[in-house]
């Protein structure tokens, strides 16, 4: 008699688990054609799924109150593994996934009213100073070429090369780590067989900007591609289709974030930088802040409409915060000038 009941039991969770799940895909499909990003929608469905977990994947159309508050009871005691920004986000979710189902008449009320999100202060963004940057670059150029000395096998030499280019890359052009994985080699290359000095590349929300490839950019790009393919010719390499950050000879998937994080935590540590101030969105930051603290910068109102249209953010409120360093070099030569020891020379 128990076999049964838990059989029966067992059959209702199923087909529960299996209705979440539809209803869950539904409103993924949904966000997908709002174009958001494919990051959002990775933590959208993770958060979704990790709420129907915690709620042993009962009905999650019925008691909806008491499922998110029981969600929410169960997390806070492992809140220490969740930024608040994160609980931020999971609520959010919640709401959204709830709102497109009252929408869509699934369910009569609105729930979750009585849930607030938590009070997050914007932090400064975290920066690298350009020496540091410059360090970094010289010790993966030098680890290049010792381990390309060392054996004949030049794939981990080569991981080093790629690395280069990939800050190289993201410095100059300011790019999310996202935006710069998508772009193609046949992207970079112009009619003239030279890297362009800008593309087009779809950005967050999968709408299109213009970034920008500097001259040092360029260099690398090009020195990594040549080392990689082992030709100088550029039309050998011009009508590849595949992946420009790519550990396949082939191109067909980009290099892993996990990778990308390993290696530039790993050159941190050689360099000696703490590994965690180092990650790509820091080299964003880092290169925002670098030019909004440049001597040849005078107009910070113009300045940080710039910097907006650089990084290719939406709203102007996303990128004040990077006006804390706006007046950096006035306490530069303040302290230079007015500081009791500020006659001293090194």
């Amino acid at each position: 008699m128990l076999d049964k009941l838990s059989k029966k039991e067992n059959t209702k969770n199923q087909n529960f688990k299996e209705k979440n799940e539809k209803l869950i895909q539904k409103f993924i499909d949904f966000i997908a054609i709002q174009n958001d990003s494919d990051n959002t929608i990775v933590a959208y469905r993770c958060d979704l799924k990790q709420f129907c977990k915690t709620n042993n994947d009962e009905n999650i159309l019925e008691d909806i109150d008491k499922k998110v508050e029981n969600y929410f009871d169960k997390i806070h005691f492992v809140k220490r593994k969740f930024a608040y920004s994160s609980l931020a986000r999971k609520i959010t979710t919640l709401r959204s996934f709830y709102r497109f189902l009252h929408q869509e008449k699934i369910i009569d009320e609105m729930p979750m009213k009585n849930i607030k999100s938590p009070k997050l202060k914007t932090p400064e963004p975290k920066m690298l100073l350009q020496s540091e940057i410059e360090q970094i670059l010289f010790k993966c150029l030098e680890n290049f070429n010792s381990k390309n000395e060392e054996s004949c096998n030049s794939r981990k030499s080569l991981d080093w090369l790629l690395l280069h280019s990939m800050i190289e890359f993201l410095y100059s052009t300011g790019c999310r780590i996202s935006e710069a994985l998508s772009v193609k080699i046949g992207m970079i290359f112009n009619n003239r067989d030279k890297i362009h000095n800008e593309i087009i590349i779809c950005g967050k929300g999968r709408k299109e900007r213009l970034i920008f490839l500097n001259h040092s950019c360029q260099k690398a790009l090009t020195n990594y591609l040549f080392t990689k393919f082992q030709t100088n010719n550029i039309k050998n390499i011009r009508d590849m289709s595949g992946f420009l950050f790519s550990e396949d000879i082939l191109l067909k998937k980009p290099i892993s974030r996990h990778k990308i994080y390993y290696l530039l935590r790993n050159v941190a540590i050689q360099c000696g930088i703490d590994r965690f101030r180092i990650s790509p969105h820091v080299l964003r930051h880092s290169v925002a802040i670098h030019m909004l603290m440049s001597k040849n910068n005078s107009d910070s109102t113009n300045n940080i409409m710039t910097i907006k249209k650089f990084l290719g953010h939406e709203s102007i409120n996303t990128t004040k915060v990077y006006l804390g360093y706006d007046n950096i070099n006035d306490l530069t030569k303040t302290i230079n000038t007015k500081h009791p020891l500020s006659f001293l020379k090194p």
